[in-house]
């Protein structure tokens, strides 16, 4: 099976039009990011329906140079890996706050660098051919998504991570990530997270600047200073349009 070229289609079509507001064009593209992953000798497989909102603001006078021509907008959540009685594995959104790799939900040309290159487009024609993208095909392992798991699910501050260079390290001999693909698709933007992480509902956690280890106090810190729970927050399993 040829992953670059296959099973796709477009699920929210190009919508091309005038916005309210400071921005000029915007193109809607939902696609289906998928983790596989062997454990104990059993397959199994995590998916989740993301959609994305791309901002063109051209030369708008009321948007900051600083701030960039393009910008995203993007709904879902994290992909959820039942392992059953290994508990659940989570591929994240966005990766932590001090990594260099990891898949970025929320970056309008990291997501479109994903798909083949022969289907890409420089910046300034991105939204008129958004609706030509085809091929489901593999990510590269500096694109996927941060992989981690709880102690105890029902407390964020016991999240770790787990190396998915090294999974065995964490499952065993015969635990092994065997796939991790992105595709357009026609499904529902994908929900229900809460259910399995029914912290992700705290308005609490909801608060600016507020991580996993509590808020973070003012000031530079050194990533070596810095646990992992210090460098996640709610936005790294949930998007609603930031």
């Amino acid at each position: 099976m040829n992953r670059r070229m296959a099973l796709l289609s477009l699920a929210s079509a190009l919508a091309m039009h005038g916005l309210a507001g400071c921005a000029r064009a915007t193109a809607k593209l939902r696609y289906r990011l998928k983790i596989v992953v062997r454990v104990d000798g059993t397959v199994h497989t995590g998916s989740s329906v993301i959609e994305a909102q791309f901002l063109d603001f051209g030369q708008s006078m009321f948007r900051a140079p600083e701030a960039g021509r393009f910008a995203t907008k993007s709904w879902g959540e994290a992909v959820a890996i039942d392992l059953k009685d290994r508990g659940f594995l989570f591929g994240l959104l966005e990766r932590p706050l001090v990594s260099t790799e990891g898949f970025q939900v929320g970056h309008l040309l990291d997501v479109l660098a994903k798909f083949p290159e022969n289907q890409r487009r420089l910046p300034d024609s991105l939204l008129s051919h958004v609706g030509s993208l085809q091929g489901e095909f593999e990510l590269r392992e500096p694109d996927r998504p941060i992989l981690v798991r709880f102690r105890d699910i029902r407390d964020p501050s016991t999240v770790e991570l787990v190396d998915a260079r090294r999974i065995s390290a964490h499952y065993g001999d015969r635990a092994a990530l065997m796939e991790v693909t992105i595709s357009v698709t026609q499904d529902p933007v994908t929900t229900g997270l809460d259910e399995r992480l029914p912290w992700l509902e705290s308005a609490e956690l909801a608060k600016p600047g507020r991580t996993f280890a509590g808020k973070l106090p003012p000031g530079p810190r050194p990533a070596s200073q810095m646990s992992l729970p210090a460098q996640l927050t709610i936005h790294n399993f949930r998007r609603n349009g930031d």
